[in-house]
């Protein structure tokens, strides 16, 4: 294939450290092309998009060719241009089915050099060959390359928007939001006979969706839809006789998988003020740690103390005074005279018993007259 002038490219889902990385990187250095490696599987078209833009530019013609007009450059404005007889170089491409081509190499691919087409509600248009750098002297030095350009920006830009309203759409991940904003003093009177309308179309082909609009507040309706990943869309919002297109907008993937730097610092900080924590397992989610409550006494000895003094400035204006508490008073207790206790003298021990003495013989006494 190499031989031929073909290469051969890889994109990957997943990372340049799995296991098959090497093996998809051999393949596409031995077929001279170039490797991508996404973990997103919504990124794989729009890599391979931009990989066929790429060898798309390859196929660009370096040699001078001749430029037709084919008499429909009148769709996009009614005054004729005086076209250029050759251009320096364009890129090789065919018109789609329902393209319009307003100008055509003479060579034998008759390819399209000015091309445009209306896609669902908007426009579009391709100039294949260069409008500056290498290869654009010849239409840079065109008469008409200023009326060209300002023609083609004017087309693609679509009629002007009326004054006093405007259109926001925004999307986050899946979900569209649309904002209508207008002049109360203008549009009030006649959005209230007429209100606006949204449609919405995909790249299915299906129908056209119409959406309701939300009243938010005077001069402000706004709505959301949660859309398909991976579709693209577009619509426009009716105001009146007037048209606002917005799109072609690409879904990407679920706003919850898209880990962006900005919304990750945003959580953290909400987990910081609410005194929340990081997780890293989920497994750990509902194993709370130990809260403790902290409760600030400022409030209540504030209040105490605005009542203190109130309590204070009342008693002072009134010239109240706080009732004395006096102890009952006790009769006094008569004092006893102590009646000194005298000691009795001990008693003598008993003496030890002595020996009898022997009686003597009683004397007998006679009177003298005996």
């Amino acid at each position: 294939m190499t031989d031929n002038g073909a290469t051969i490219s890889v994109i990957g889902l997943g990372t340049n450290k799995d296991i098959d990385s090497a093996l998809l990187e051999d393949i596409a250095k031995l077929g001279k092309g170039r490797i991508f490696f996404s973990d997103q599987p919504m990124d794989i078209p729009k890599i391979f998009a931009q990989e066929t833009v790429t060898i798309a530019r390859s196929a660009f013609i370096k040699d001078p060719v001749g430029a037709q007009a084919t008499g429909r450059w009148s769709e996009i404005s009614p005054k004729p241009l005086d076209w250029f007889q050759q251009v320096d170089g364009y890129n090789l491409s065919y018109a789609r089915e329902d393209a319009t081509v307003s100008l055509v190499s003479k060579d034998e691919y008759v390819a399209p050099l000015v091309a445009h087409a209306r896609r669902g509600l908007g426009r579009s248009a391709a100039v294949s060959f260069p409008l500056g750098g290498e290869f654009s002297e010849t239409a840079r030095n065109w008469p008409g390359y200023g009326d060209f350009l300002q023609t083609m920006g004017r087309f693609l830009m679509g009629d002007d928007a009326p004054p006093g309203i405007a259109l926001r759409h925004r999307l986050e991940g899946t979900r569209l939001t649309l904002d209508l904003l207008y002049d109360t003093e203008t549009w009030s009177k006649k959005l209230a006979a007429l209100p606006p309308k949204v449609r919405l179309r995909d790249d299915t082909g299906g129908a056209t969706t119409d959406l309701p609009w939300r009243r938010i507040a005077p001069g402000h309706f706004s709505l959301t839809r949660d859309l398909d990943e991976g579709s693209i869309v577009r619509g426009a919002v009716q105001v009146g006789e007037n048209a606002l297109p917005f799109g072609p907008l690409s879904v990407g993937s679920s706003v919850e998988w898209a880990f962006e730097s900005e919304r990750l610092a945003d959580l953290r900080t909400v987990s910081l003020q609410t005194k929340g924590r990081e997780l890293l397992d989920i497994s750990t989610a509902w194993l709370r740690p130990p809260f403790v409550a902290e409760t600030s006494l400022r409030l209540p000895l504030g209040i105490a103390l605005v009542l203190l003094i109130l309590a204070e400035a009342l008693l002072t204006r009134t010239e109240w005074k706080l009732p004395q508490f006096a102890l009952p008073r006790r009769a006094p207790k008569q004092r006893r005279e102590k009646v000194l206790k005298i000691k009795s003298p001990a008693q003598p021990l008993p003496a030890a018993p002595t020996a009898k003495e022997p009686e003597k013989a009683p004397r007998n006494f006679h009177s003298g007259n005996g």
